[in-house]
């Protein structure tokens, strides 16, 4: 059975970062399943990051005031910061495509004293085909096994 495991990272030099998750995939015949939402969480995601303590599971609140489940980098003045996030497996089922909505916040460099070097806006998603979980692989010298998400458009909303 084939499964997909995506894993939105690494998030190098990256400040404060909420991550929700939506995964609608196109099935055979393109009926759409959800096999990811994690806008309803309510308990804790699981999710496994590196370095152990480079992240934090907290509650926060969407634009409609929504509780949602989201993570923040914690280590924001460390300098040579590597972030990385791996969600929990994803079973993609007998899904021929899979469509991947991604909320986050960036904050604004600028707006953190003393952070020159180490802050960057940005980050990479990537992902793994793998017919088991692969927690075990949470290490950036793993990277080459990982396939990054190439063209991705971003939305930016004010």
């Amino acid at each position: 059975m084939n499964r997909l495991l995506i894993k939105p990272i690494p998030v190098p030099f990256l400040e404060y970062i909420l991550f929700t998750f939506f995964l609608p995939v196109c099935l055979s015949f393109c009926l759409t399943e959800t096999v990811m939402d994690t806008r309803t969480a309510t308990a804790e995601l699981g999710w496994i990051s590196f370095p152990a303590n480079g992240w934090e599971e907290v509650s926060g609140y969407d634009e409609n005031l929504n509780t949602i489940r989201t993570y923040q980098v914690c280590n924001v003045f460390e300098p040579s910061q590597n972030n990385w996030l791996l969600t929990t497996y994803i079973d993609r089922r007998n899904a021929q495509r899979i469509y991947v909505e991604i909320r986050f916040t960036v904050r604004d460099c600028a707006s953190i004293p003393s952070v020159l070097g180490s802050c960057k806006e940005t980050f990479n998603l990537y992902y793994l085909e793998a017919d088991r979980t692969m927690s075990e692989i949470i290490s950036p010298l793993f990277i080459v096994h990982w396939v990054k998400v190439l063209p991705y458009s971003a939305t930016v909303t004010p």
